[in-house]
Formats: structure tokens, sequence, C-alpha cells
């Protein structure tokens, strides 16, 4: 549920920070594009994602957050918290923001920063995590 402000509104849509800043739920990402899970999960296609969810301080993940709304045979069966989990891997949960502004150009030390991150993760999680989610090849 989303909490509303003294005036009886759904707060602002936070403002979208610069590339490679720690992520503010501002939701751009998912607006302008689907990620690789959600490529794998919904088709590709132009965002919003559909699984773009408002939460009380601006946009989530409904993978993360909800994973049983979009995916509730495979929630059944690995279980919610595990999904959960799979899809904050997935996603890049915790890199920073990936998402590109009108005019704004990425920055060559944070998109390798990203590579690294992302890199981290190790073949083995991210095969599990797909494997979790269903995609990707096995």
């Amino acid at each position: 549920m989303i909490a509303l402000d003294d005036t009886g509104t759904a707060p602002a849509t936070p403002e979208k920070p610069a590339y490679g800043s720690p992520c503010n739920n501002c939701g751009q990402c998912c607006r302008s594009e689907l990620c690789p899970l959600g490529n794998e999960l919904f088709g590709t296609w132009a965002g919003p994602c559909p699984a773009h969810e408002r939460t009380a301080d601006g946009f989530g993940c409904g993978l993360v957050l909800n994973p049983q709304r979009y995916r509730p045979a495979r929630a059944m069966a690995r279980g919610r918290t595990a999904l959960s989990q799979a899809a904050v891997l997935l996603i890049g949960s915790g890199a920073g923001c990936d998402a590109l502004g009108e005019g704004e150009r990425p920055d060559p030390a944070e998109t390798a920063r990203f590579k690294t991150v992302m890199a981290a993760m190790g073949p083995r999680e991210i095969r599990r995590a797909k494997i979790a989610w269903g995609v990707g090849g096995r």
C-alpha cells in the first residue's frame, strides 16, 4: 500500500540520480526499458516494465517485491523469498543507477564499475538465480 502525504496524495516521484549514483527508487530504469530478467519473462519491448511497482518511497521492482504476482507457480514451487533474492541478483540491485537520463552520457568509470560488480556475482550464483526463475538456458 502506498503511503499518502499530508495532502492525501501519493508522494512525488524522486528525481533520477546521476548515472552510477546510489538508487533512490525513482523508477526511471523500469519506465524506459526492461532489464534482462524482464525481457526473459515478459518479452522484449521498450518500457515501462509490467513489474514496475509504486512503493511508499518511489518505485520498485515487482519481481523483487512481489514475485508471486508475476510467476505464482514458480513462487509456490521455489518460494517467494528465493525468487525475490534471485531477482535482486539478476537485476543488479545495489550496483547503482544504470539508467541514462535525457542528454546524460554514461561515465566510463561507472560503466567499468558496473561490469566489475556484475562479474563478482559469480556465474554459479547467476545460473542458480536464472534456474529459479526458469529463464536463460540451464
